[in-house]
């Protein structure tokens, strides 16, 4: 159910934040979201479950650019409106 799903990815979100050190942030929420539906689709697709790391909510613009600084900064952060979710097909 829609509500139920809700709940499960704010609570996911909330506690990857703590995990990670991050302030929660609703604009990167949806960043996160997108990556976390697709962990699950994953999920079931093959039985084998993947873990969000620190990355989880940069986009694919963003992510690139944090390779291409050696990965050494999440200053790489844009304004999170200018996200969408074909930009995850721009990923590696």
């Amino acid at each position: 159910d829609y509500n139920g799903f809700n709940d499960r990815l704010r609570k996911a979100y909330d506690e990857w934040c703590e995990t990670y050190g991050d302030s929660i942030d609703e604009s990167r929420m949806e960043i996160f979201s997108y990556h976390f539906v697709m962990a699950e689709y994953y999920f079931k697709e093959t039985g084998n479950r993947i873990k969000l790391n620190e990355y989880a909510d940069l986009t694919a613009v963003e992510f690139q650019r944090l390779k291409e600084m050696g990965g050494m900064s999440h200053d790489v952060k844009q304004d999170a409106p200018h996200w969408a979710p074909q930009d995850a097909a721009k990923m590696d």
